[in-house]
């Protein structure tokens, strides 16, 4: 059995595979950014008060 650093080692190895879902919603994100399109104060309220924050 590997120590735990010897586990550690590998898990910092791996490489994670971001579904090609997650990227696509990236890549809008940053174009909206670079369109200037940001969610407004009243938009960030809302989601924060939707979070219980």
């Amino acid at each position: 059995m590997p120590d735990r650093s010897e586990t550690k080692r590998r898990r910092e190895r791996e490489v994670f595979a971001i579904p090609k879902e997650h990227r696509a919603a990236v890549r809008e994100g940053l174009d909206q950014a670079e369109r200037g399109e940001f969610a407004s104060d009243a938009e960030m309220a809302a989601l924060w008060k939707k979070g219980g924050l």
